[in-house]
């Protein structure tokens, strides 16, 4: 698909141009440079062309940036490799100045870089709001990238016309017509959404599934802000299901937000991560699996069994992954590893408890096929032979009622599946008797026994109906 990459430094509106553009507010968008990190890419299309487009942060050069960055502040260096990748991952380089403050040295420094990587370069003037910032687009011709394209990504003047001008370097493009339009990339199989607090390891843990530096690691707190989500295919053994395209969701660590920047600046940088926990609260309501992270080397905090209600609320598959095991000494066994955090969990009994190590990479190839074994599960249709068998076991397990005339009768119908993501199953029971509030649990523990549905929540419909 047709990539293009938005590049600038700081605070020039990528963020809020790339919203504009996508449709959606996908990135978030602040006047606190580096507010964004790591690459955030979406998928468009205009008049016909499907595009991918990469919001990246803001930096002010690239050649020999991150050595020299590294000694100074670790984060920049981190995000000056993220624009590196999306660089070269894009067909064209969109590049986005400030009309408001005319072209600056470091950005003549970035174009020649950028000139050396031999890809097409425009330029978007941002923030044009008055005829007078449209006659400051003029300066940035002194760029040498041709005319600049004036644009307010606040309003969304002229993005039309950047988009017409983009599709025109689409492969596509030519051929492309309204009655025929291609089709954009098809959704994942499996989202697989991957939350927990701050610094337990979430984004190393999805470098080292991808077994690539894929996302930004660092020690400080609230490191990833945006939704990072990375699309990749899983070849699997099992020959029922031979590749399954699987995008993981980094999200940022959930905590109580913590005043500690400057009086200036501390509000903002309170609503950034304000904005931070709801999209990473949006990614659990919207994934197929969501994995709680947790640190072998901590207990579970008040703010990650908080995270463990909305997974449970989310009715969404899970997993519970001990990161950091490496750690551990000496190492508990596996069983008595699991059934130390189910105590801490008891509304996640049903998930399964991986041991990992991020950092040795040890137990991380059992992630994917747990996540895709839960979302199986997740959506798993009990047969209806199976189902009879499982009313006949719970109708055994409950005590039967007595009727006025002293008879006894079972106090269960008929019970049946009406729907999955997740498993949803209507229990009908006789009207006007008092059930035993156990009946829940003894109908679920039915079901279990005889489906394996290991890491997928059941819910369970009462119905009191006349046969």
């Amino acid at each position: 698909m047709f990539t293009v990459a938005l590049i600038g430094r700081t605070n020039v509106g990528k963020s809020t141009l790339f919203n504009r553009i996508i449709g959606s507010a996908r990135a978030i968008a602040s006047a606190i440079p580096h507010t964004t990190r790591d690459r955030n890419s979406a998928t468009t299309e205009w008049r016909g062309v499907p595009m991918r487009f990469i919001d990246t942060g803001g930096v002010e050069e690239l050649a020999a940036a991150p050595a020299r960055h590294a000694r100074r502040d670790p984060i920049i260096a981190e995000i000056t490799q993220q624009v590196e990748l999306a660089v070269t991952e894009a067909d064209l380089l969109l590049f986005v100045v400030d009309v408001r403050h005319g072209p600056l040295p470091g950005e003549y420094a970035m174009v020649r870089d950028l000139r050396k990587l031999r890809r097409p370069i425009l330029i978007a003037c941002n923030k044009v709001e008055t005829p007078r910032h449209r006659q400051g687009c003029v300066e940035f011709a002194a760029l040498g990238l041709g005319d600049p394209f004036p644009v307010s990504a606040l309003t969304g003047t002229g993005v039309g016309d950047l988009l017409d001008a983009l599709i025109a370097h689409a492969p596509a493009a030519a051929d492309a017509s309204d009655d025929r339009t291609p089709p954009l990339p098809e959704t994942a199989d499996v989202r697989v959404a991957i939350v927990g607090e701050p610094n337990v390891g979430k984004s190393s843990l999805i470098n080292a599934i991808l077994n690539r530096s894929e996302v930004i690691v660092h020690p400080e707190p609230f490191t990833t802000r945006d939704i990072h989500d990375v699309t990749f295919v899983w070849k699997s053994r099992d020959t029922t299901r031979p590749t399954t395209n699987v995008t993981l969701l980094d999200t940022a660590g959930v905590r109580r937000v913590a005043f500690q920047a400057t009086r200036g600046t501390r509000t903002r940088l309170a609503a950034i991560e304000r904005m931070a926990v709801e999209r990473s609260l949006h990614a659990i309501r919207h994934a197929d699996v969501a994995c709680l992270v947790l640190d072998a080397t901590r207990s579970a905090s008040h703010h990650t069994k908080q995270l463990a209600a909305a997974i449970t609320e989310a009715h969404c598959a899970a997993l519970i992954i001990v990161n950091k095991i490496d750690q551990m000494t000496p190492r508990p066994d596996p069983a008595t590893l699991a059934a130390s955090v189910r105590r801490q969990f008891p509304h996640l009994a049903w998930a399964p408890v991986l041991p990992t190590s991020a950092l040795t990479r040890a137990g991380v190839t059992a992630v994917i096929p747990a996540a895709l074994a839960a979302t199986d599960a997740w959506r798993r249709m009990v047969p209806a032979e199976t189902l009879a068998h499982i009313y006949a076991a719970a109708k055994a397990a409950i005590p039967q009622s007595k009727t006025p005339f002293g008879r006894r009768r079972s106090q269960l119908l008929e019970l049946s599946q009406v729907s999955t993501t997740p498993p949803t199953f209507l229990l009908r029971t006789r009207p006007r008797i008092k059930l035993p509030v156990a009946i829940p649990r003894i109908v679920e523990h039915a079901i279990r026994d005889a489906v394996d549905f290991s890491g997928s929540p059941i819910r369970l419909i009462m119905r009191s109906t006349k046969e």
